[in-house]
């Protein structure tokens, strides 16, 4: 039985992506070791840490009180690309969410308080070493199977975005509320900033490095892309079509502090 089983066939990600994980799979993942706790396979394997020099993609994870999915979203990552660097981003949750990640591999940075989205991201880009880094929620409403094709498409000096506003795209389980705030919040965005990316304050989403360290985050506020996207306008922006779900576990990390940086973040882009 092969170690991690192959993907269903209509996950839509290309058979090369499929190959070239499992393969890496093979070579760098030690068999799992049994734990005795019950419960659903993610909270019944312990995922040894896999010891990394120069990782070709770095993936942040920002986290608040996400005990409950940050396991299988691990062994979900650890699946898809299991020669990546994890960076764990906790903003003192008092759920044991930190101590979970750090027993599946991650690398954990803790912090005693909640300091918002964008500070979390920006401190664990500097602990990343990988070519491409990407950030993605630990809720569950993003798919980690979709990273092999958003590192891909990295790779080649494109800015990539799961999205949920071009062909293919969908949103789950949304309050017509939510919905009607991302489409006007977007839409703004793009008319405000002159944006062609269709789904331009996703939270999912890869880039080179390099497009990182030219970016210049001048604003607080949980949509980083949009500094990404701004500061960049030589790449190419790619978005891939997925199903964004609403979250399962923990709390959501949008406020109305969020919301008004969201707007100050607008202004200081225009500037």
């Amino acid at each position: 039985m092969a170690l991690f089983p192959a993907p269903a066939k209509d996950d839509g990600l290309p058979a090369s992506a499929l190959r070239g994980s499992e393969a890496r799979a093979a070579a760098l993942v030690a068999p799992l070791e049994r734990a005795d706790e019950p419960g659903p396979p993610w909270t019944r394997v312990r995922v040894p840490t896999i010891p990394v020099s120069s990782p070709s993609t770095s993936i942040i994870v920002p986290t608040l009180e996400e005990a409950a999915s940050v396991r299988e979203l691990l062994f979900r990552i650890r699946r898809a690309v299991p020669d990546s660097e994890v960076i764990v981003v906790d903003d003192g949750s008092a759920d044991g969410t930190a101590d979970a990640a750090e027993r599946l591999g991650a690398l954990v940075l803790r912090r005693e308080r909640r300091m918002g989205l964008a500070s979390a991201v920006l401190d664990g880009f500097a602990l990343s070493a990988g070519d491409v880094v990407g950030v993605m929620d630990a809720d569950l409403s993003h798919p980690p199977e979709l990273i092999p094709t958003l590192a891909a498409l990295a790779e080649g000096g494109r800015i990539t975005v799961a999205s949920r506003y071009v062909a293919g795209g969908q949103i789950s389980n949304w309050p017509l509320r939510r919905r009607l705030m991302s489409h006007v919040g977007a839409a703004a965005a793009r008319g405000l900033l002159d944006l062609a990316v269709r789904d331009c304050m996703s939270g999912f989403f890869f880039a080179p490095r390099q497009a990182f360290e030219r970016t210049r985050f001048r604003a607080e506020g949980f949509k980083l892309l949009l500094n990404v996207l701004v500061d960049n306008p030589n790449l190419q922006a790619v978005e891939v079509p997925y199903e964004f779900s609403q979250r399962v576990h923990g709390r959501s990390k949008l406020s109305a502090g969020e919301i008004v940086n969201f707007w100050r973040t607008l202004r200081a882009l225009r500037a």
